[in-house]
């Protein structure tokens, strides 16, 4: 599926791009990256490490579609949009 269709299914939103809430979403993703690549994986950690580095990477390119003017509601939409860029 293209990002076009994201946006006709009501799963993206267009908006006002926001400077302001990207570098909010960039600076949390980059303090968040900061704290785990200091932590060693683990056997016992590796599923919270995961996830939380998935949370980063989401976060980073929520940013890049808030300066783009666009609002997601969807995992898979904010993935196929950069892979589209």
């Amino acid at each position: 599926m293209d990002f076009k269709e994201y946006i006709s299914l009501g799963k993206v939103k267009k908006v006002q791009p926001d400077i302001s809430q990207a570098k909010g979403l960039l600076q949390t993703a980059e303090e968040d990256f900061i704290i785990l690549s200091s932590t060693t994986i683990t056997a016992k950690n590796a599923s919270f490490y995961f996830k939380n580095i998935y949370a980063v990477l989401r976060s980073g390119l929520e940013a890049f579609l808030s300066l783009h003017g666009f609002k997601s509601y969807s995992h898979e939409a904010i993935l196929q949009y950069a892979f589209e860029k």
